[in-house]
């Protein structure tokens, strides 16, 4: 269910990436859709994407040079490193949008759709029960990380880029001395200039990565409040464990042929039918979703390769480069297991509380009825963020480990940087 806190800050975000109209969608606050931007709009919006792919070259490609020399320092192949990540992830979420822009829009108009029809239809039992339900730790979680989310990808990236774009050691920095022959740090009004340059281009990238991290944390928290309060509940009756309704004199009601007519859920007595029907339609706001998320498994790539260098590096250079680099190195490495913890907690929330309504339901039913049949034909709801690789449970962070681990270690025994010969510089060498 969306509350007018998540609503806020999620129309928020996408109102914050199109002020400059340079924007793949805008929000209609009259009808609350999402809407296709217009062409002109959008061809802005492309050309952005073709900066990003551009500079994205540039940075590897000096990355390439930098590691064929001797005695470079590592702090610009820490930056050119950490660049050449970011930049990669920016530039696929940019390509997912421009391939599948319309199957978003329709992905969370219908969300919106039906959770306004679902408060609508439940309104009554909302009204009784609502202070109860919406103070769950995991809903007043989502909504948090929602506010934090639209938060941080708008104003923190842009502060910090424009900032650190000031360090000789940053690719853009490094560009402008290369091309024009001066230090902006060093003038007034260049320095401002490429600050505001700097912190408008990383708004573009983080509004994005805000977007598409907000739609699915949208999503989850409206599955797991809709399918947590409609799935039956266990009741003891007469020293038997069944799931079934009990009337006020705690009787259930079912027909003479056994056909359970109502559910006992945290909303109160439901229709069963009703039940079936509001499953259904999470089933199909599922498929939407996934059409568009099953796409997005390259940020697991990211995140393996920031966990994998950081810690090479970090453990086969410690001692041998500053304090300050191993921190760094360190706190990504911390990053980079946060991230996949957060992700696991969440993604794999979705899937749990939907094996519970599918196991609850399929417990009340007599075996051979229309019901029993129909309950059967339901399957569960999952985020497919990292399809198809694989499918992302409650064991993934372990999983996830054991790979980082054993790649890191593979790296550690096998590679010696001194004997290939591409690579020029050495880090033992360098303080």
């Amino acid at each position: 269910m969306f509350t007018a806190w998540t609503k806020y800050w999620y129309i928020f975000q996408v109102k914050s990436s199109s002020w400059d109209h340079a924007t793949p969608f805008t929000w209609d606050d009259n009808h609350e859709k999402l809407h296709l931007s217009s062409a002109k709009f959008y061809r802005r919006w492309k050309l952005w994407f073709v900066y990003y792919n551009i500079y994205a070259y540039l940075v590897f490609y000096q990355l390439v040079r930098s590691l064929r020399q001797k005695d470079v320092p590592i702090k610009k192949v820490l930056f050119d490193v950490g660049y050449c990540i970011v930049l990669t992830t920016i530039v696929f979420a940019m390509l997912l949008i421009i391939m599948k822009r319309r199957e978003f829009v329709d992905a969370v108009n219908l969300m919106f759709q039906l959770d306004t029809v679902l408060q609508s239809v439940f309104k009554r039992n909302l009204q009784r029960r609502k202070k109860k339900l919406t103070s769950r730790k995991r809903f007043l979680i989502y909504e948090w990380t929602i506010m934090a989310a639209t938060v941080f990808s708008t104003f923190m990236p842009p502060i910090g880029f424009a900032i650190m774009v000031l360090n000789p050691n940053q690719p853009i920095n490094r560009f402008i001395q290369y091309i024009f022959g001066f230090n902006p740090r060093n003038h007034s009004v260049s320095m401002i200039i490429v600050m505001i340059f700097s912190a408008h281009a990383t708004l573009k990238a983080s509004t994005i990565a805000g977007f598409l991290l907000n739609t699915a944390m949208m999503y989850m928290q409206f599955e797991t409040f809709w399918i947590s309060v409609i799935t039956p509940v266990q009741r003891l009756i007469r020293g038997r464990r069944e799931i079934t309704l009990l009337s006020r004199n705690s009787n259930a009601l079912r027909t003479r042929d056994g056909k359970i007519f109502f559910q006992f859920t945290e909303l109160g007595v439901l229709s069963q039918s009703v039940i079936f029907w509001t499953f259904k339609c999470h089933q199909i706001v599922n498929t939407g979703i996934n059409e568009v998320y099953k796409y997005v498994s390259f940020h697991h790539g990211t995140v393996l390769l920031l966990w994998c260098m950081s810690a090479f590096a970090f453990i086969r250079y410690i001692g041998r480069v500053k304090l300050l680099i191993s921190w760094v190195l360190l706190g990504a490495w911390v990053v980079s297991n946060w991230i996949v913890l957060f992700e696991v907690y969440f993604v794999a929330g979705v899937s749990t509380i939907g094996k519970k309504f599918l196991r609850h339901v399929n417990m009340s039913q007599i075996k051979g009825t229309r019901d029993s049949k129909v309950a059967k034909s339901l399957w569960n709801l999952h985020l497919k963020t990292s399809s198809p690789f694989f499918k992302m449970g409650n064991a993934s962070f372990l999983e996830f480990l054991k790979i980082a681990t054993d790649i890191t270690v593979t790296l550690l025994i096998d590679i010696h940087l001194h004997e290939i010969p591409w690579i020029g510089f050495q880090f033992n060498s360098i303080i």
